[in-house]
């Protein structure tokens, strides 16, 4: 059985506690998360940040005709 991985938003609300300055112990707390889960992602990149790079922000219409 595989493991199901978090949804973004907990994964940002543990990197936005991390970045106010808490520890690993209140943010699983505060996030209303495992310790464990917390630790997981703690250095990891946020999900969206590792696709970030394939996505364009402006459509290049002459290109699409």
């Amino acid at each position: 059985m595989t493991r199901k991985r978090i949804i973004i938003s907990k994964q940002k609300e543990i990197h936005r506690l991390k970045l106010l300055g808490h520890n690993k112990s209140e943010v699983a707390r505060l996030a209303n998360a495992n310790r464990k889960t917390v630790a997981k992602y703690w250095d990891e990149p946020l999900l969206e940040e590792q696709d970030s790079h394939d996505r364009v922000n402006e459509i290049d219409w002459d290109y699409i005709h």
